[in-house]
């Protein structure tokens, strides 16, 4: 997730994503300057699932560094004014998996 003065929704974009029923994942948010209260809202979750970067650049470039930091065997990129449902990844990943067989 990129985010950029996002200090409005981000809350809720982030509990959507905590909120998931599948639980092994790891949320990277690249921060790109904000210059509101973006970074402190993402910094008040203490939840090791979060990876919070800062890099001041535009959004495919952001994209791009998020990419470059995954871990996961998997991709599921949203943005940051969106609510995701709460078997998101669950589904994603069914679905991933039927397709590589």
């Amino acid at each position: 997730m990129t985010t950029f003065n996002s200090k409005g929704f981000i809350s809720e974009a982030i509990k959507s994503i905590l909120n998931q029923s599948f639980a092994d994942f790891e949320l990277i948010i690249v921060n790109t300057d904000s210059s509101d209260r973006t970074r402190s809202i993402i910094s008040s979750y203490k939840d090791k699932r979060i990876h919070l970067f800062d890099y001041a650049s535009d959004y495919v470039q952001s994209l791009n560094m998020g990419l470059k930091v995954a871990k996961g065997k998997y991709i599921a990129r949203m943005d940051a004014d969106d609510i995701a449902h709460a078997d998101r990844l669950k589904i994603n990943i069914r679905s991933w998996k039927h397709f590589r067989k």
